[in-house]
């Protein structure tokens, strides 16, 4: 390919990319959600909450041996 075709494919990507951060900054939050709030998963009583390799607490439905 000659430049002037991979300047299209560039100033494609780069649209995508731009509309793609464009969306994310018009709707996206800084909120916790739902997953991801520590108290909500402390708090469940179904499974049991372990601490993961990650020093952050996980469910686990299955017993661990």
């Amino acid at each position: 390919g000659n430049p002037e075709q991979w300047k299209i494919v560039f100033y494609i990507a780069g649209g995508f990319y731009f509309f793609g951060n464009l969306i994310f900054i018009i709707f996206g939050s800084g909120e916790t959600q739902w997953w991801d709030d520590y108290e909500k998963v402390k708090e469940k009583k179904n499974g049991t909450v372990i601490k993961s390799k990650l020093n952050s607490d996980v469910e686990c439905d299955a017993a661990i041996l």
